[in-house]
This record gives C-alpha cells, structure tokens and sequence, in this order.
C-alpha cells in the first residue's frame, strides 16, 4: 500500500512539474511504469535477471554511448557489440531501472557467434504521456545477454531521453545532444569528440549541413513521405540507390557511412550512424540533427 500511495503522490507531482525542468527517475517504482509502457519488437520473453545466475564471460557494449532520444510516438534502434567466447548467446533483454522483470527478444543468428553485433528496436506506448508531465525525461536503459541456460550477462546502462513534449522545450534542449535544430534550416553534427552547427540545404533527396570551419555533413538518397525509419546495421548498400551518410573535411578527405539509422519525422531528420574513412580503416561515430522548414 505504502508503494501505491508513493507512485500515485510522484505521478501527481510530475504532472503538476510543467516543462521547465528535467526530471530523472532513479527509482525503481517509477521504472515499473515505464517497463509498463515500453515496446520491444519481437519480444518473446520475460524474466527478471535479478533471479537468474550471471555469466561473466560474456558481456555487451553499446554501439555508441551519448543519450538516446526517445520520442513516444516514434520508434529508436539500439546497435549493441557483443562478445560470447563459448558461443552461447541466444537474446537480448532491456529494461527501464535497476530491478525488475527484462524483456527479451530471441535471436535465432546470435547463436554460435562469439563475437558480433546486433541491433534491436524499441518503442514507448504515447499514453505514458498521459502520466508524466509534458517534457523530457532522463531514464537509465538496462540491456542484458541471455544465454542458452538462461544465464545474463553482467548490466549494461545508457542514458535515454523520453520526450513526451516539444523537443525545443529548454528541458529538452538542456538535456539531449546533439540537441534539436534551434531554428529552422539549421543543423548540428556531432563528428567524433567535437560538434559542428551550420546551414542546412535541402534538395528533392539530398540534404547538406555546412559548417563554418569547412566540413560538411551530407544526407544521399533520402526516402519520400512524412515519416520514415531507415536502418543499416553493418550491411553492404549501393550508394546509388540507398540513403546513406557522408562528412566531407576541410582537406577533401570523405568519410562515409558504415551502419546505422536514418529517421525523418515531416521536415525533421535525425541521424546516428558509424562511418568509415575513405580507405575504410577504423570507425567514427556521428549523430545529428536539422529542419529543412
């Protein structure tokens, strides 16, 4: 009982927070509420990893580590690496929180890989909106490895930003990054460790982010219609017909895309993929933003 009336008193406070503020949850109540609401394609079971014997040979990273956004009336990719020196990994589990039930999404080609990547897509019911005050809200993500004994792997935790309002709001803005574009035919790209703002141009289907220092970030190929989710998760395309990424530097030197997600809601897109040099050595993280209106 004595939970019930917490949940219920925290609900009230955050519906009466306005959109001011960031509100973080660390506690597992409010977790609850969350896991409640949350989607995972293909999930297929649940169990709770707290009761399950942890295997510490294996283990998973995310693909990369700045907050994820996640906003409640779209869908977001989560690319994690994995490493499994028995080869024995058959899903992957996330849940909001530091306890409680996981859901987990089997995967028949993670099976007798050692090593590898896999992408994974997961999505927020918008009625939680209805619970939580109109803003944007810091949550822990919780990702696990199950093997074929049921056993999990060891925690691993990324920030994500559940967006329930305008993600211009300044609680948004202070909290996501790269943030959204501050007015429209702008755009911002994080290149590695550092960040570039500039002008966007938009064509029929190619977009180009022009930074002031010289580089450039381009979108190729861009699908029509109002919203769109595209995804390469360590795939060959053809550059001809395939949206893909391209960062051009001062010195001519091109690094293009490698894996990742593309999404464009109306005039808006978002980007957060890996890319390659043109000799394709090593891998680059990028992800960013802009508003062709």
């Amino acid at each position: 009982m004595k939970n019930l009336i917490s949940i219920f008193l925290l609900l009230i406070t955050l519906l009466y927070a306005g959109c001011t503020r960031v509100i973080e949850f660390p506690g597992s109540d409010v977790a609850d509420v969350l896991n409640m609401h949350l989607r995972l394609q293909d999930s297929q079971l649940k169990l709770n990893p707290d009761t399950l014997a942890t295997d510490r040979s294996i283990g998973l990273t995310y693909q990369t580590t700045d907050t994820l956004v996640l906003f409640v009336d779209s869908s977001s990719d989560l690319v994690i690496n994995f490493s499994a020196p028995k080869a024995n990994i058959k899903g992957v589990g996330i849940r909001f929180g530091e306890t409680g039930t996981a859901q987990f999404q089997l995967v028949e080609n993670l099976k007798g890989k050692i090593n590898g990547s896999f992408q994974y897509r997961m999505s927020i019911d918008p009625s939680i909106c209805n619970k939580l005050s109109k803003s944007c809200h810091l949550i822990k993500l919780s990702s696990f490895l199950l093997t074929e004994n049921n056993q999990v792997s060891q925690v691993t935790q990324r920030n994500v930003a559940l967006i329930c309002g305008n993600c211009n709001q300044q609680a948004c803005k202070d909290l996501i990054y790269p943030p959204c574009p501050a007015e429209a035919g702008k755009g911002v790209f994080k290149f590695g460790n550092t960040t570039y703002h500039g002008a966007a141009t938009c064509s029929e289907k190619t977009i180009t982010i022009t930074a002031g220092n010289g580089f450039t970030c381009s979108l190729y190929n861009l699908e029509e219609g109002p919203n769109t989710l595209i995804n390469y998760f360590n795939a060959s395309f053809d550059e001809s017909k395939n949206p893909w990424v391209k960062v051009t530097a001062p010195n001519g030197k091109k690094y293009i895309m490698k894996s990742g997600t593309i999404t464009k809601r109306s005039d808006y897109y978002s980007f957060d993929v890996v890319l390659q040099d043109s000799d394709k050595q090593g891998s680059i993280p990028l992800a960013g933003n802009l508003s062709c209106q």
